[in-house]
């Protein structure tokens, strides 16, 4: 009873689509089978007798006329099709599912005359040409650099210049001594290795010198 206390049988949705072919099959079975043999017991090729009495079966059923191909099929033709839309209510929350055609004849028949249904994302195009799934969202953002660790741009000017100035110093020093070994060598004659030489040793005697008369 608690089942069945609010089933309507004019409104139920279970009803319509799914209780009406089953009652349609059951009775198209039993059709069948009376084709096949109408009194008695059953003979052997009851099987082979119940296939093909679907050529002489066809009867006005709740879901339309059922008739069979070849195959033993259900003719399309024979049955009652609707075409609903289930559409998502904003306002309520809930589904809802709106009639937009049926079969008879062979051919769909629209309720509004049109073809109005709508697909996913609230389209009313074509699902297979124009639907898209939604972009993917946007990549995450790279954070800013810390700047906390980095030299103000003053500083690394003056590093840079102070660098630039040893650079050319020392350039200077080894061009004025590269001249004074030359001109050495056009008076004296010595080669430029033995005045190198000469003047490491020097340096070496000079350095030996300072440390000794250290106190």
């Amino acid at each position: 009873e608690e089942v069945f206390s609010n089933f309507r049988i004019n409104t139920s949705t279970s009803a319509r689509d799914i209780a009406t072919y089953m009652y349609d099959a059951v009775a198209a079975a039993g059709l069948l089978a009376c084709a096949a043999a109408p009194q008695g017991p059953l003979p052997a090729s009851f099987g082979t007798d119940f296939y093909y009495a679907k050529n002489r079966v066809k009867y006005t059923g709740l879901t339309g006329t059922v008739t069979f191909d070849e195959n033993g099929d259900r003719d399309a033709d024979s049955a009652t099709w609707n075409l609903g839309n289930i559409l998502f209510n904003n306002v309520s929350g809930e589904f809802h599912l709106e009639d937009k055609a049926r079969f008879k004849q062979g051919r769909w028949v629209w309720t509004n005359g049109e073809r109005d249904l709508i697909y996913n994302y609230r389209s009313p195009g074509d699902p297979f040409e124009k639907l898209q799934p939604p972009p993917p969202p946007p990549p995450p953002s790279m954070p800013a650099p810390d700047t906390a660790d980095t030299l103000p741009r003053p500083m690394i000017l003056v590093i840079v210049a102070a660098a630039g100035i040893v650079l050319v110093f020392g350039g200077y020093l080894l061009i004025r001594g590269f001249f004074k070994l030359r001109a050495f060598h056009q008076r004296f004659g010595i080669s430029l290795p033995a005045l190198l030489l000469l003047f490491a040793r020097r340096y070496v005697l000079c350095l030996r010198r300072h440390h000794s008369t250290k106190p």
